[in-house]
């Protein structure tokens, strides 16, 4: 069980749902209206779908979100609001540029 949990690659990370990917990715807010405005760049940038609270344990919130694009895509859409989607330990984080 151990090696097929070392073996999983960014792929893993994607879902795919019917013609839409869904990521999960965790986000470090200095205060709330760090996370607040996150969430409403990631709900006006181009192709995302829907946006969720998953987890916020006081310094991390892990976020869903579902978008119509490919990860590229999502990346450069996001890229020019300011945030980077980037890999870390095979986990998504999203970072202030």
């Amino acid at each position: 069980l151990q090696m097929l949990n070392s073996q999983k690659d960014l792929k893993n990370l994607e879902i795919q749902i019917s013609d839409n990917l869904e990521v999960e990715a965790s986000f470090n807010p200095e205060n709330f209206a760090d996370w607040s405005r996150l969430s409403n760049t990631l709900e006006k940038t181009p192709s995302v779908k829907k946006v969720s609270l998953v987890k916020f344990d006081g310094q991390t919130i892990i976020v869903s979100i579902i978008f119509k694009s490919t990860l590229d895509e999502f990346r450069k859409n996001l890229s020019k609001r300011g945030y980077r989607l980037v890999d870390v330990d095979k986990k998504f984080v999203i970072r202030k540029e």
